[in-house]
């Protein structure tokens, strides 16, 4: 099999995942048991993450179409990263929520702005331009950032939507 075809074999596991990110499922309460296997959102992500860079791994270096690839799938392993990053932020917000405690907004806007810096430059890959615009738009939408925040002056998201 090609460098393409070994990246395209993980494309629809990702999807898979994205629905599932996008459908909120991960904030469902968890029946983990003894000897159960972990089929929460982060753990397909996790696995995804490792079966991309081995793919990296793989083709970094072979030729012109390897090195596509293997930049491809390192900047999809970033993605990835910003995913679960982004489950654990809206796991926390959750979890806020369901035990009834005040929201601390300022703690979850340094959590998110330190998520958007980490993760600006990623996908800069032309193939994953609706990816990055994903992130953008998600980090923009962001129910978490109080509304007085946009009052402060510009921020690492301001830079973002301006850069991008």
């Amino acid at each position: 099999m090609g460098p393409w075809g070994m990246l395209l074999t993980h494309l629809p596991q990702i999807a898979v995942a994205e629905k599932s990110y996008i459908d909120l499922g991960f904030l469902h309460t968890k029946n983990k048991g003894f000897l159960r296997k972990d089929n929460s959102l982060k753990t397909v992500y996790e696995s995804l993450k490792s079966d991309l860079k081995r793919v990296e791994e793989m083709t970094c270096g072979t030729n012109t179409v390897g090195g596509t690839v293997a930049e491809i799938s390192s900047q999809i392993c970033q993605f990835i990263t910003a995913r679960v990053q982004l489950i654990d932020f809206y796991e926390k917000t959750y979890n806020m929520s369901m035990n009834s405690k005040v929201m601390r907004h300022q703690e979850l806007l340094v959590v998110i702005e330190s998520i958007i810096e980490g993760h600006s430059l990623s996908c800069s890959h032309i193939s994953l331009n609706t990816i990055k615009t994903s992130l953008i738009l998600e980090y923009l939408e962001n129910p978490a950032k109080p509304p007085i925040v946009l009052y402060k002056g510009p921020s690492k998201l301001d830079e973002l939507v301006n850069i991008g």
